[in-house]
């Protein structure tokens, strides 16, 4: 099963990802290639069903390491 999309449940724009599943899996939304220009921000919104859920967020310069 692959990433939904949600027009209900939003902060910015009119959709967010949301994807569910049992707390043992991992699932992986990455995204194209971004340029942030200097002063702007790229912001992240996470919610969990319980309290052992948790957020990994990676940075990579080439999308491999």
């Amino acid at each position: 099963t692959s990433w939904s999309r949600s027009t209900s449940y939003h902060i910015h724009g009119a959709a967010s990802a949301y994807r569910s599943g049992s707390s043992s899996n991992e699932y992986i939304l990455s995204t194209p290639l971004l340029t942030i220009e200097a002063g702007s921000s790229l912001d992240f919104w996470a919610a969990g069903s319980n309290a052992t859920s948790g957020i990994n967020i990676v940075y990579s310069s080439d999308r491999e390491n």
